[in-house]
């Protein structure tokens, strides 16, 4: 015999035959008046299909519980506790118009469960059948203070999606009537007044507030806020005079720093710095209050970065354990190049606990060392960096320069290429770091891997001038690429034409390809733009000029390039020799 049939036989021989159907926890069930008569069986095989979908409820299987409440209301179609518990489980799995067909079905059953009223209200909600949602909750607010209360705030709530503020206030207006005058009504009441622009009516939800909270300051600060908001700063002010004179000493930093804005506001700068001052003197602001504030009055400051330096440093004086102070004041030295008097401010600053610590003043620290050219501080310094911050690409950027120049060129190579691994979405930091493997792999006479990685570095910058020029240059000491070598020099002395080196590259790249006369004009061109006699530039002139026959001409470029390198022996041979004949 199927396990099923047996457990129904049970009941039925246990004599479960009571005229009641089962209850849930939410809500009583209850028929309507013209209930139908069901029999024994059929009262038992409710009872059967509901203790079914209690238990798959019980494990989690939605569907299966919604199944069984629907087969013991298809028995009993006046069950409204059936019909709530199907819409429940409907919900559960996802289908919230399925649950509203059945909470609909509940509700018309029993229209005085608060339980029933309350889903079908969310479930109105969630098929965007607001107004629907609205007349059932409304309804609700009838049956009880208990019931009401949650949902008048439902109705303030869907009212204050839908924009209409008015209705909304009238909602939070019944909820301060039956729990009184609390601060979140009163705040929904100020934000509702805003919106409307009932700006005076505003300012006394946030006076009864005040008054009902007179030592919590925030709410002070709130109605502050909305006065500058309004552009009415003297009312503004007004108000945290007030506040100074009434609070305790660990409000008034806060306030000072407030009551500043203010006096900028109203164009009163010697009362602002006062008041600043005031605020830095009695030590109570947080890293983020002081750091937004000192901001601000640095922003005051435009370019002067000598009235910035004297910020910081009173700042520095009253929060010495503020990291980002130092790293603002190092950003200030730099640019009065004062690099060394800014490298004591990063290294203080790095001096602090760690966890106080953000990693750009590491990234800071780095550029001021390396604009100093102060390689072996800045190979120890970007080491700690990585112990520190393994993930940061920049740092790698950091190690492989001070390497590089160090002469560690093996070391660097490869610490350039474990960071390319921390480059995602870096693309001009990506093409540094090829440009800089691609000058190491030149050196080391690995060419072929040389181009790859300017080639990779113009695949993320086509039109970096400088790799254009140097990897054209490069292909044409070697006579290989010619042709990709002059388009690339092109490119490069279109982006700065008035570029020495570029132009020498161009005429040079022409020279390799025999285009003597052509070579003319962009080597005159760079003699022309050079601040000063440049040898290799005039040992360039010299060879075009003996390649097109003016050999006399040409020696004179060659002793004048000898005269700014005596040391030179291939052009003192050329004084003597002349150019070999061409390959």
């Amino acid at each position: 015999m199927p396990l099923r049939l047996l457990f129904l036989l049970i009941i039925m021989l246990a004599g479960l035959s009571c005229a009641k159907r089962p209850t849930t926890n939410a809500s009583n069930a209850s028929k309507s008046a013209s209930s139908p008569v069901l029999s024994e069986i059929q009262r038992s095989q409710v009872q059967f299909y509901f203790f079914e979908g209690t238990a798959a409820k019980s494990i989690g299987q939605w569907d299966k519980a919604e199944q069984g409440f629907m087969r013991a209301l298809s028995i009993d179609p006046t069950n409204a506790t059936c019909a709530y518990e199907a819409a429940r489980m409907a919900l559960q799995s996802g289908d919230a118009r399925r649950a509203l067909e059945h909470s609909r079905k509940a509700v018309a059953l029993n229209p005085l469960n608060p339980w029933f009223l309350k889903l079908l209200a969310q479930l109105e909600q969630s098929n965007a059948l607001n107004q629907e949602a609205i007349k059932t909750l409304k309804y609700l607010t009838t049956l009880g203070e208990e019931h009401a209360l949650e949902a008048w705030e439902n109705m303030g709530m869907i009212h204050l999606q839908l924009q209409e503020y008015p209705k909304a206030l009238q909602c939070y207006q019944e909820i301060e009537k039956i729990v009184g005058p609390q601060a979140e009504i009163l705040e929904q009441k100020k934000t509702l007044y805003v919106l409307m622009n009932r700006k005076e009516l505003a300012v006394k939800e946030m006076q009864r507030l005040i008054a009902l909270y007179p030592d919590e300051l925030s709410y002070k600060l709130s109605l502050v806020q909305m006065h500058s908001e309004w552009g009415q700063y003297a009312q503004a002010l007004s108000l945290i005079e007030e506040a100074l004179r009434g609070n305790g000493p660990g409000n008034l930093p806060k306030l000072y720093l407030a009551a500043s804005e203010l006096h900028y506001a109203l164009r009163q700068p010697e009362d602002a710095e006062k008041r600043f001052i005031d605020a830095l003197e009695t030590k109570g602001l947080d890293s983020e209050e002081l750091l937004q504030g000192m901001f601000r009055m640095l922003e005051r400051q435009g370019e002067n970065q000598a009235s910035r330096e004297a910020w910081l440093r009173r700042a520095l004086k009253a929060y010495p354990q503020v990291s980002l102070l130092y790293a603002l004041l190092g950003e200030s030295l730099m640019k009065q190049d004062r690099g060394q008097d800014a490298a004591e401010q990063y290294r203080m600053a790095l001096s602090l606990p760690s966890v106080s610590v953000e990693y750009v003043i590491w990234q800071q620290y780095q550029s001021c060392l390396l604009n100093l050219q102060l390689m072996d501080s800045l190979e120890a310094v970007s080491r700690r960096a990585i112990d520190l911050y393994p993930s940061q690409g920049a740092n790698y950027f950091f190690l492989g320069i001070s390497l590089q120049q160090n002469r560690k060129e093996d070391e660097a190579a490869t610490t350039l290429r474990s960071g390319l691994t921390y480059l995602a979405d870096q693309p001009e930091l990506e093409a540094q770091f090829h440009i800089m493997l691609g000058d190491i792999e030149h050196r080391r006479a690995n060419h072929a891997e040389s181009d790859r990685c300017y080639g990779k570095a113009l695949r993320l910058q086509p039109d970096n001038s400088l790799v254009l020029n140097n990897f054209a240059y490069y292909l044409s000491l070697r006579r290989e690429n010619l042709d990709s070598a002059l388009a690339m020099s092109l490119r490069a002395t279109l982006e700065e034409p008035s570029n020495a080196s570029y132009q020498d590259t161009y005429a040079w790249v022409l020279f390799q390809m025999g285009r003597y006369e052509q070579a003319l004009a962009p080597i005159q061109k760079a003699l022309q733009n050079s601040p000063t006699d440049n040898a290799t530039l005039l040992e360039h002139y010299g060879d075009i000029l003996f390649r097109l026959n003016r050999k006399e001409e040409a020696k004179t470029q060659w002793l004048k390039a000898s005269e700014s390198d005596p040391n030179n022996a291939a052009l003192q041979d050329r004084v003597l020799h002349g150019l070999p004949l061409q390959p």
